[in-house]
């Protein structure tokens, strides 16, 4: 499909929003956005190997130096303005996350 040919089932003009944060190491942190994401790219800068991908009930923790695949449901969107994110994937203490919202 060509570029200039957009998708007629992806609604133009769709929200996005970026950023960063350094990890905390708290549970349940809120990462605003802006508006309800229906889609969230994370990727861990410190660690550099790991990427997670967040959809609506569940996320893909994708980690390309051991070829690893985990499947978590402790990073969410929320209803709100964001989503959260867990220490123990997507909040590490001391760790600088890049992210891409889509909503």
């Amino acid at each position: 499909m060509p570029i200039d040919n957009p998708r007629p089932d992806v609604a133009a003009g769709a929200p996005s929003a970026s950023g960063s944060y350094t990890g905390n190491g708290a549970d349940n942190r809120q990462i605003v956005c802006g508006f309800i994401p229906k889609f969230v790219i994370l990727y861990d800068a410190t660690h550099e190997k790991r990427w997670t991908l967040i959809g609506n009930n569940a996320a893909l923790v994708h980690d390309t130096g051991t070829a690893h695949n985990t499947v978590r449901t402790d990073i969410t969107l929320h209803a709100a303005d964001g989503f959260e994110v867990d220490a123990a994937n997507a909040n590490l203490n001391g760790n600088v996350y890049y992210w891409v919202a889509i909503g």
